[in-house]
Formats: C-alpha cells, sequence, structure tokens
C-alpha cells in the first residue's frame, strides 16, 4: 500500500475515485471494506443481488429453511475459494449429513445444483459502473463427488449480445463499493446467467489476462483511479489457457 501514493503522484491521490484509508492517508486501488465483507460470504452475496433483481445460485445455512429441490445439491465453505470442500451430493439429506458431521458445520452452506456452463468474468468498476474486460470459460470436474478447479480460458467467449457486460453492471451495481479489478463467478443456464461469486481482488485469469488483451490490465487499474473520465480502450484480443496444478 505504502507504494500507491508514488505510482499515482499527490493530485491523483485527491482526486482518484476509490474509497480511502484515512487512518493512513491512503487510496486504495481495490474495493471498500463492506463490500469485500459481503463478497467474502456466498450467502450474504446472494441475499445482495437477489434483494436487487440480479439471478444468483441460492445459498443457504444448514440451519435455513431451503425450498424444495428434488435434484443434487452443492456444499461448500461460505468464505471458501477455488472450489475448496465443495462437494456434490445426490440430495439434499447427503449434503446436510455431510455439512452436520464436520467440526465446522457452521461455517458451510448449501446450493441447489445448477447445471449448467461455468464462466467468469473479469471486470474493472468505479463508483457503481462496471466495464467488461473479458469472458472466460472455468475449467471444473467432479472427482470422488468432489469438484475441481483445474483452470480457465481467459477471454474464451465473445460478447457479441452484451448479455455479460450487463450481468457486470448489475452486480456492480447491487455492490457499488467494488472498485478496480474484481472477478465474477458464473453458471450459464439455459435460461441465463446466474452468478455463484464475486471476487473482489485479483483471480485466476489475471495470470493470462495481460497476453489475452495484449495490455498490461494493472495499467488500467491506475487509469481506473486516475481518470475523471474512464473509457474502456479498445484491445487486440487472443484466447489464453491458464492451468492450475499441472
Amino acid at each position: 500500500p505504502s507504494v500507491i501514493p508514488s505510482l499515482l503522484g499527490p493530485t491523483a491521490r485527491r482526486e482518484a475515485g476509490g474509497p480511502t484509508a484515512p487512518a493512513h492517508g491512503l487510496t486504495l486501488i481495490g474495493s471498500s471494506p463492506d463490500a469485500i465483507r459481503i463478497a467474502a460470504s456466498k450467502r450474504e452475496t446472494h441475499r445482495i443481488l437477489s434483494a436487487d433483481a440480479v439471478a444468483s445460485v441460492p445459498t443457504f445455512r444448514i440451519d435455513e429453511a431451503r425450498p424444495r429441490h428434488d435434484g443434487p445439491w452443492v456444499a461448500k465453505p461460505d468464505d471458501g475459494c477455488g472450489c475448496e470442500d465443495t462437494r456434490l451430493f445426490p440430495h439434499e439429506a447427503a449434503a446436510v449429513r455431510w455439512v452436520g458431521s464436520r467440526p465446522d458445520a457452521t461455517r458451510f452452506v448449501l446450493q441447489p445444483h445448477v447445471p449448467g456452463e461455468a464462466l467468469s468474468l473479469c471486470v474493472l468498476a468505479r463508483g457503481g459502473t462496471a466495464w467488461l474486460l473479458c469472458v472466460n470459460r472455468q475449467r471444473m470436474q467432479v472427482r470422488n463427488d468432489a469438484f475441481e478447479f483445474t483452470g480457465a480460458e481467459v477471454n474464451a467467449i465473445v460478447d457479441r449480445d452484451e448479455v455479460f457486460a450487463s450481468l457486470a453492471q448489475s452486480v456492480v451495481g447491487a455492490l457499488p463499493g467494488l472498485h478496480g479489478y474484481c472477478g465474477i463467478d458464473l453458471v450459464l443456464t439455459p435460461s441465463g446467467p446466474a452468478v455463484v461469486d464475486v471476487n473482489p481482488r485479483l483471480t485466476t485469469s489475471w495470470v493470462g489476462l495481460g497476453a489475452a488483451l495484449r495490455r498490461n490490465p494493472a495499467a488500467l487499474v491506475l487509469d481506473l483511479l486516475k481518470a475523471d473520465r474512464f473509457v474502456l480502450p479498445a484491445f487486440e484480443r487472443s484466447t489464453v489457457e491458464v492451468r492450475v496444478g499441472t
């Protein structure tokens, strides 16, 4: 954080659009503490998004009433990432039993399994406005009833109908404290996209983002801070494969 003022300079420090850290006199290049707190919880994220009519995967604590869903269910840590301890069960009762058997059961949430294509968005955000950088295809598999994340195809899908740009704007509008770079995980269902996670941080796709856009994404984050009116530049685009655990 101490490097940021020297990068932006004194004028930019005063005018930058990001949330401030007044105790240290610094400007953050990331999201506000409130936005981070909400996004750190899958259940809270679903609550905020659904209240703003943004489609997201329903998420429940083990002690909450849940709507009837006769298909598979997923159990995962409320604050987890990267498919950590994420399990697929054939029905709700099996998911409840597994969570209830864990010593850290209160950390887990339950979700009805939503079939579809796993995607993610790379997004810039400022003041409730979103700029979509690219749409990525997530590489996941289920082995022994456990989800495994194996990587991503960065910039794999062209947003011709601006469906994903619209979703990014809806998410950032519901969470206006999102700032700088963030990722949005989603499932593309036959009826449209449903948000799974909001990540107010660097994501795996960031590794291939510069090569996919042929532009330094960190420079875009700084431009977002400095410009009074930010305009997303045109990119030369390609698809980049990012592999995890190989």
